[in-house]
């Protein structure tokens, strides 16, 4: 591994080379019950990662998996490593391959549910990371995509549940209503979605659409708000004065 690790400085556009020839073995090495082994291994990746350019999807396609299962590793020293890898993945290789191994990780690992939260989360910020280059991704992605959202607001509630909703309002928003309607439609006609599947998308796509003052407001307005209310209804009553029903005779006091 050290060896590879000096390979990959010296030639950093040779990535593709170093996993078409020692993938196998990285992997096991990730895979390893020594310690140092997989801490050098997720250092190595971690280089391949920051100083490679354009990365061959191969190497994702077989090393990401890998990477996410250690996200949820008891070593906290693994998890950490491997959460910089991962997090290097969807800020700088954001692409057609990594957005559809997140979609697939998130899903598949129904009995995991950490990991399928984690691989979700990853999902989303490497859609946001794309930006104007979402056009870049095709159509299958795009249903892996939208089967994975429709997965996690079916199984999760709260958070992840939520974060399924923006995405899934992100695309609404990104295509508009009338596209992402039609595209929908063709999913329904392509057996891709079922007619209920379909209306689940759409009708959360229309509730959480922003309506005027939906915002949230924090403690501070609230309390500001709340005084000046106060103020005002004391300004109001000394203008105004009391209701006559709520004029009662003063009882006299007693010492």
């Amino acid at each position: 591994m050290d060896m590879l690790r000096s390979l990959n400085k010296s030639y950093p556009n040779e990535s593709f080379s170093l996993f078409d020839g020692f993938g196998t073995q990285i992997l096991g090495c990730l895979g390893s019950p020594k310690p140092s082994l997989v801490k050098n291994s997720l250092a190595f990746v971690y280089e391949i990662l920051v100083q490679a350019g354009d990365i061959h999807p191969l190497i994702f396609e077989r090393l990401l998996p890998q990477l996410l299962r250690l996200t949820q590793h008891t070593s906290k020293s693994f998890r950490t490593c491997s959460v910089q890898c991962v997090s290097q993945v969807y800020k700088c290789h954001a692409n057609p391959t990594t957005l559809r191994i997140f979609a697939v990780q998130s899903v598949s690992q129904s009995g995991k549910p950490a990991l399928s939260k984690f691989a979700f989360k990853c999902l989303i910020k490497g859609v946001h990371s794309l930006k104007e280059r979402i056009s870049e991704v095709d159509a299958q992605t795009f249903q892996v995509i939208f089967k994975a959202i429709l997965w996690h607001l079916n199984h999760f509630k709260c958070k992840t549940r939520s974060s399924a909703e923006r995405l899934c309002r992100y695309f609404f928003d990104l295509m508009g209503r009338e596209h992402f309607k039609e595209y929908i439609k063709n999913l329904v006609d392509e057996n891709v979605l079922s007619l209920f599947e379909a209306n689940q998308f759409v009708n959360v796509a229309m509730s959480v659409e922003k309506k005027p003052g939906s915002a949230r407001m924090s403690y501070r307005d609230f309390q500001s708000l709340n005084h000046q209310s106060m103020r005002l209804n004391k300004q109001r009553n000394k203008v105004q004065g009391p209701p006559d029903e709520l004029c009662l005779p003063q009882q006299p006091r007693y010492f």
